[in-house]
């Protein structure tokens, strides 16, 4: 994902940008300063950092992050969706995006992660 987010910004993309980031805590979004950093720099990109154990002082979204996506878009039908995670969360976000938001399934993508 960073470098397909990397690339779009260094090539002008002014569509925008919405990257959800998700984690069971704050410290599984490893990279969340700087994901912060980039949005403040660039105008297109809207960052969304999702944790499921609420730390003290988060501002940040609590819970699922297929569930923030789904409180925050009522159609993802005008979407590319970009997917990365485990291969259970792939399929459900597959599932829950075409079914439930009008996502396109030609309009999906993702890099699910297994275990081998």
């Amino acid at each position: 994902m960073r470098s397909m987010l990397d690339h779009c910004l260094s090539q002008g993309f002014d569509q925008p940008i919405f990257l959800y980031w998700g984690g069971r805590d704050i410290s599984q979004l490893y990279a969340n300063e700087e994901m912060e950093a980039l949005a403040l720099k660039n105008h297109q990109l809207t960052y969304i950092p999702v944790v499921e154990a609420q730390p003290e002082a988060w501002s940040g979204k609590v819970g699922n992050v297929l569930e923030a996506v789904m409180e925050d878009f009522i159609s993802l039908s005008a979407y590319d969706v970009y997917i990365a995670g485990r291969f259970e969360m792939a399929g459900a976000a597959r599932e829950k995006f075409c079914n439930e938001r009008g996502a396109e399934r030609d309009h999906l993508f993702a890099d699910a992660f297994a275990f081998l």
